[in-house]
């Protein structure tokens, strides 16, 4: 859409020679693109129609100007007549010799492309307002064809792109140089280092030293490591299956074809020295690329150059079947050999290639809604999708119903402190962590993990220098110690997984993994291993729960239920075995009994806060192909990607399965000779 505005000097026969003569050439240029949209406005100094635009006894305005007269002949159209045909309204008021003089020089006119869109059109007064003797003109035009995906237009410009770094071109000295720049920049952020020794913190302190850490890095690794920014926009249209045609030649061939079309039917019309410019500039890459000698364009000779051109395009079009041919055979070759090597290095790959396994992978550019009366209707839009998509994972929008209020007696006896253990076992639970269990926990981290909103990775995180990980252990010490949670941690990203069977375009049919800040699961891993190993060490959860705890395995329930089928299968006896799934089985977990799980094994009120903290009015936006949809709250449940979220579930439902344990008229009874 290209907008022109204008003043049309009354009197200055130069300029107003200029000016036709420019909107001349703008005109031969665009009516050769159907898809441009063209608006002139401004003070135009001339009426359209002698009977309507003018009134009182004046010689000014009597007639169309020339410009007038040219953007008629060529099919404009003045907006406020095509709206008003017979209605007479002016722009321009004045009073001479107690006679008002009143015509209508202002205009808006677009051109004829515009005509089945052009919905509104008036002229306001502007007297009481600006103290003008001009009145405004007003137009409103439907740019729905134009101007498509306005959302997600703006949608790019609000969303910061993501920064992928090509870890596997990036050298040892780049490492060793991004190891040394983070010690530099780290120990001189004063501002980082006067909250990080302040007596005590707030919100505001903990969520301005996180902005800090995720700063630096992020310009530490961005100076130092090669990477790339990858926007969200519309993909692109998907290549042919197996289109090995060489990328570079092909697009010289279409824009030479293109241009050879151009010349053929606009040949009467000469080319501006900037279009000149660009197209001799195109000729000449073509040229190097194809090793061809296609002349440049003239506008002297424009009629002879698709004639000049059409051998060296044969001749491109020549190479390019050549190189596809070769590169469907190396592509061959190359995959005979892969395959061997699968044999050795990757059996899992080779086997999955053999039984023709189909990898499934969700791609987000469509959902599907059902109605009260279960009527489907399929979205594309790609606005619809970023805000339906966080309204299909119904059970994080629903809140627990947990009852707690109104616990029965015999439960609340359940949900007491236990009293198996001593109270001080917990003593170092929220202590900064030391050298050796921040290392310790590094190493669990799989390198391959994808990063949160940041971008931060566990790799950028563990090629720091030694100095910043103290500096990262003082900060993970002093979340322990306030239980105050950074706020962009809150924020994390939904990446949906499949399911065995076909997810149908219904997010609640998938797997939600949440991506979550490295550095945050980082310091919740000392957390839960130091609390793991305090369950394991003091027997602390009781029921027959057989994960999650260092040393856990499934061998023995399998040994218990073979041991009883095979009593009662002896012994003649009654047994029935149930096997549940539960589904959302993370997401059942409401805050409320959680509190209570916590408190029934006496983990300090600190150490409870850190943990609801953690997962309490969490926000979830879910990654679609149009980018990161609309916010998501979560109303209860835990995060599916936490590191310590398996060791909250065994906490959580440890009442209920002692509850069942202590219970002699439930179980299977064996009796042992």
């Amino acid at each position: 859409m290209l907008i022109y505005g204008l003043y049309y000097p009354p009197a200055d026969r130069i300029t107003q020679n200029n000016i036709i003569k420019y909107f001349r050439q703008e005109h031969n240029n665009n009516r050769r693109h159907d898809y441009y949209y063209s608006v002139i406005l401004g003070d135009f100094n001339s009426i359209v129609d002698g009977n309507l635009d003018r009134q009182g006894n004046t010689r000014l305005h009597r007639s169309p100007s020339s410009l007038v007269n040219f953007l008629t002949n060529n099919l404009y159209i003045d907006t406020f007549r095509y709206m008003h045909p017979s209605t007479s309204a002016y722009t321009w008021n004045t009073t001479r010799l107690s006679i008002k003089i009143s015509t209508r020089i202002d205009h808006i006119w677009v051109s004829e492309n515009w005509s089945h869109d052009i919905t509104y059109s008036s002229i306001e007064d502007m007297s009481d307002v600006t103290g003008s003797d001009h009145n405004i003109v007003t137009c409103q035009l439907h740019t729905g064809s134009i101007i498509r995906n306005f959302h997600v237009s703006a949608r790019k410009r609000r969303d910061k792109p993501r920064t992928i770094y090509n870890y596997k071109s990036t050298s040892q000295n780049d490492w060793e140089n991004y190891r040394s720049a983070s010690e530099s920049v780290f120990t001189t952020d004063n501002l980082l280092n006067n909250l990080l020794t302040k007596p005590s913190h707030s919100q505001q302190d903990v969520d301005v030293i996180w902005k800090c850490i995720i700063t630096n890095t992020q310009q530490i690794a961005m100076d130092n490591i090669p990477y790339k920014h990858v926007k969200y926009r519309n993909p692109k249209k998907p290549r042919k299956l197996l289109d090995l045609r060489p990328s570079g030649l092909l697009a010289h061939a279409n824009a030479l074809r293109k241009l050879s079309k151009e010349i053929h039917q606009f040949g009467d019309i000469p080319f501006t020295t900037a279009e000149l410019s660009f197209y001799n500039n195109m000729i000449d890459a073509a040229n190097t690329d194809a090793n061809t000698t296609i002349p440049h364009v003239d506008n002297t000779s424009l009629n002879s150059w698709p004639t000049l051109c059409r051998p060296h395009l044969k001749c491109t079009k020549k190479q390019i079947k050549i190189q596809a041919l070769q590169a469907k055979e190396d592509a061959i070759n190359k995959r005979l050999i892969s395959r061997a090597e699968d044999t050795i290095t990757n059996q899992s790959r080779m086997l999955s290639s053999l039984l023709d396994r189909d990898f499934k992978k969700i791609t987000i550019d469509r959902l599907v809604t059902t109605d009260n009366n279960n009527v489907p209707t399929l979205h594309t839009n790609p606005d619809d999708i970023l805000e339906l998509a966080p309204k299909q994972y119904n059970a994080l929008l629903r809140p627990r119903n947990h009852g707690f209020d109104n616990l029965p007696d015999d439960w609340k006896e359940i949900y007491d402190p236990l009293q198996h253990f001593p109270d001080n076992i917990y003593d170092d639970l929220l202590l900064e962590p030391t050298y050796g269990e921040w290392h310790e926990a590094m190493k669990k981290c799989s390198l391959n993990t994808a990063p949160g909103i940041s971008g931060i990775t566990y790799l950028l995180i563990k090629k720091l220098h030694p100095k910043v990980h103290e500096l990262l252990r003082t900060f993970a010490g002093i979340i322990y110690r306030t239980a105050i949670i950074p706020m962009e941690w809150k924020t994390s990203q939904i990446f949906p997984i499949p399911k065995p069977y076909d997810w149908q375009f219904c997010l609640e049919r998938t797997r939600p993994i949440i991506l979550l800040e490295c550095i945050r699961k980082l310091t919740v891993r000392v957390i839960n291993t130091r609390l793991a190993n305090l369950c394991l060490k003091h027997n602390i959860l009781r029921g027959p729960n057989f994960g999650d705890l260092p040393g856990g395995t499934t061998k023995t329930p399998i040994h218990i239920l073979h041991n009883t089928i095979e009593d009662a299968r002896n012994n003649g006896k009654e047994l029935w075995i149930a096997f549940q799934d539960m589904s959302k089985a993370f997401d059942s977990i409401g805050m409320t009994p959680l509190r209570y799980a916590l408190r029934r094994i006496k983990l300090p009120p600190m150490a409870i806060d850190f943990i609801i903290n953690l997962f309490q009015h969490r926000k979830m936006k879910i990654i679609t192909n149009f980018g990161l949809s609309n916010e998501l709250i979560a109303a209860d449940g835990i995060d599916q990607g936490e590191v310590i979220s398996p060791l909250i579930w065994r906490i959580f439902y440890d009442p209920l399965l002692c509850r069942i344990m202590d219970d002699p008229q439930l179980g299977y009874n064996m009796n042992i000779n």
